[in-house]
């Protein structure tokens, strides 16, 4: 009896020495790398309460507020605002739309041959980075020499894609569709592979068609995953840069001027970095405050 309390004391205490060696081991890593996330966001803070310009002579001083102030009385920033917002108010819906009536075809003919190779084509605008999107569409779509104007050209149409200031902001939404739909088909095809057969043939006995299955059963039952789709759609449309940059540079005029593309305009551009940093610090709270109340309404516990 004693040995065996001995044994468990031995295994007990082995235990507590491995966990804190594994401790000893990671907290410096584990440090380093909150220090390494926590420090840019601690300096944006400070700078944007100041007039720091990268590069500049004059020292730093404090101004309070003032870039905060500028920033909503400055109707070329509030109008970045606005785009990015219709933005999302137009390429979100469409995109979760477009993506569950995919996932919902790849579903139906998961058993026919090459399904699975079907599945990885369509896949591969998500892998391309978006400065090789906006690369090979500036060439694509270009009004003089583009492949589209060329076989359009032969029906007396030649639209200046990237240079009309009608066309211009729909084709940047047209390019981000096209890239990043086929992740949400994706996420939404897994949660439709995770609903139970036996619900679908129970709605199917009660004479459930198509249109009503997907209504009444999988979409309430993709709550969450739809949360997801909407999370992840809505921070990158946020962050939507490199297109803008490699096709119109914000053009024609402030087009397709958005929110991220401002950014770099005023930190690198004309080297405002206070002005950025508050720009940047909105920007975080708005993103940071929309994601929790999503998380809070789509992933909160049925009771």
């Amino acid at each position: 009896m004693a040995t065996a309390t001995l044994a468990a004391v031995r295994t007990t205490s082995a235990g507590r020495s491995d966990r804190w060696s594994k401790v000893a081991f990671m907290g410096p890593l584990l440090a380093f790398l909150g220090a390494l996330s926590t420090f840019p966001t601690v300096f944006a803070i400070i700078v944007s309460f100041t007039d720091y310009k990268v590069g500049s002579s004059q020292p730093m001083s404090f101004v309070g507020v003032s870039n905060y102030v500028s920033i909503f009385t400055n109707g070329t920033t509030l109008a970045t605002f606005a785009r990015t917002i219709v933005l999302l108010v137009i390429v979100l819906p469409v995109q979760i739309t477009l993506g569950f009536l995919v996932a919902k075809l790849f579903f139906r003919m998961r058993d026919v041959p090459l399904a699975g190779l079907i599945r990885t084509l369509y896949l591969i605008p998500v892998m391309l980075p978006e400065i090789v999107v906006g690369l090979l569409f500036g060439y694509m779509l270009n009004p003089r020499v583009g492949i589209v104007n060329y076989y359009m050209g032969s029906l007396g149409i030649r639209p200046d894609w990237f240079g009309s200031t009608a066309l211009a902001f729909v084709t940047i939404m047209l390019l981000i569709l096209w890239q990043w739909t086929p992740l949400a088909t994706i996420i939404f095809y897994g949660g439709l592979l995770g609903i139970p057969n036996e619900v679908r043939e129970a709605a199917a006995l009660d004479g459930a068609g198509s249109v009503r299955s997907a209504l009444s059963i999988e979409l309430p039952m993709l709550r969450k995953v739809i949360g997801v789709v909407v999370l992840l759609a809505g921070i990158q449309l946020v962050g939507t840069f490199a297109v803008v940059y490699i096709t119109t540079q914000g053009g024609p005029g402030t087009t397709t001027n958005v929110l991220s593309f401002e950014l770099y305009r005023q930190a690198f551009v004309y080297f405002n970095t206070g002005y950025a940093a508050a720009l940047s610090m909105i920007t975080l709270v708005v993103v940071v405050a929309l994601s929790q109340l999503l998380v809070r309404f789509v992933f909160k516990e049925e009771k």
